[in-house]
């Protein structure tokens, strides 16, 4: 089973205050994979796919001139999608679901519009009553205008 991937995340958002700001945010949190033999099934296949669309606000607090703290909290709507081959046969379903998110970061200002962030983030995901939290960590470049 592989159950860490590739997480891409896009987030536009509107400064309404110094220190805040309205955030939307669109994810390809990746996909894992998994594979074995069952009895009775042969080699079974199987993925899990999970995108997601978010609202929610930010806050920024400076710890010294170029350096910055971010927490992010909002709501999120997920949608997982699950596929899998046994028996030659494959079999591909999705469902969606409304979860929190939040988020931290840690900003370095190279100047007054670019910065890089090392963040953390975190929703959950669900399908067929099952649940699934998702963290994901990385680093990430910003620009202001």
């Amino acid at each position: 089973c592989e159950d860490q991937a590739t997480a891409v995340r896009l987030v536009a958002g509107y400064g309404f205050a110094p220190n805040w700001a309205a955030e939307l945010v669109l994810a390809d949190l990746g996909r894992i994979e998994a594979a074995g033999v069952v009895p009775g099934f042969g080699t079974v296949q199987a993925s899990a796919r999970l995108r997601s669309v978010g609202l929610g606000v930010a806050g920024s607090w400076p710890v010294s001139d170029a350096l910055s703290f971010t927490a992010r909290l909002g709501v999120a709507a997920n949608r997982t999608r699950i596929s899998g081959t046994a028996l030659g046969q494959s079999v591909a379903e999705s469902e969606s679901n409304t979860a929190a998110y939040g988020g931290l970061a840690l900003a370095y200002a190279f100047t007054p519009a670019w910065s890089a962030s090392l963040t953390l983030d975190r929703t959950q995901a669900e399908f067929q009553g099952e649940k699934a939290d998702i963290t994901s960590a990385g680093l990430a470049l910003r620009f202001r205008f």
